[in-house]
């Protein structure tokens, strides 16, 4: 909702001298373009691909309790052995799970939940015929 022209100066005055002039070139096209949107998805992708140089790996972490500090190590080694990378934990508590795990890290998702072998057992028994001899 800013004019063009006013961005331009925004930028210019925030980030020339402050940024690699590779960047504030690309920063400055991104704008002259009236793409900005894009902004936060290329920051996010940018981030990926930092971790994938590093051999880094984020996976999200899902419980019902906050993990301690032995859980927290025991879950990244063994995530870290499964994916040969470093991994960073990111931890969100959920009621919902009601107890175990749920790992999710790039397209995979590993489901220890309480909640989901209850379904799982639930499901199974729907497919149970009782007979009679």
């Amino acid at each position: 909702q800013i004019q063009q022209e006013k961005k331009n100066q925004l930028v210019e005055s925030a980030f020339n001298g402050r940024l690699h002039e590779l960047t504030f070139r690309f920063l400055t096209l991104v704008l002259s373009k009236d793409r900005q949107e894009i902004l936060p998805h290329l920051a996010d992708e940018f981030e990926k691909m930092v971790a994938t140089w590093k051999n880094e790996l984020t996976a999200e972490v899902r419980s019902a309790v906050p993990l301690n500090d032995k859980e927290r190590k025991f879950v990244g080694a063994e995530l870290g052995k499964i994916t040969g990378r470093k991994i960073n934990l990111s931890e969100v508590v959920d009621k919902s799970v009601i107890g175990g795990l749920i790992i999710r890290y790039g397209d995979k998702q590993i489901d220890g939940s309480i909640r989901h072998h209850l379904e799982q057992i639930r499901s199974e028994w729907k497919n149970v015929r009782i007979t009679a001899d």
